[in-house]
């Protein structure tokens, strides 16, 4: 089992764990979690992570600024290459509602 981990921004946790991404706050927030859930499915197969660190902390380069992602807390997401159904995932949902990919 090989696995990756990524300090990705705390309030995406809620979108990455339960697809929930009511609690983002604009078009913005969204398009950004979209690219990094289909980078992750392109590079490792899956963009659900299995578990986070407890304790976050403010990073202002962190995993996500490549997409866009300005200073914020980070908590450290584990994820399972190859694992997780991403048929289901929030990025399927977004990339068809945004015209992603």
């Amino acid at each position: 089992m090989t696995t990756v981990t990524y300090n990705l921004p705390a309030f995406w946790a809620t979108a990455l764990f339960y697809d929930d991404t009511s609690a983002f706050e604009s078009y913005e927030d969204d398009k950004q979690f979209q690219n990094f859930c289909a980078y992750m499915l392109k590079e490792h197969g899956s963009s659900e992570p299995v578990s986070c660190s407890e304790e976050r902390g403010f990073m202002k380069y962190h995993d996500a600024t490549c997409f866009g992602v300005l200073a914020c807390d980070v908590l450290e997401y584990t994820f399972i290459e190859g694992r997780g159904n991403p048929v289901t995932s929030a990025m399927v949902t977004l990339s068809h509602t945004m015209g992603g990919e």
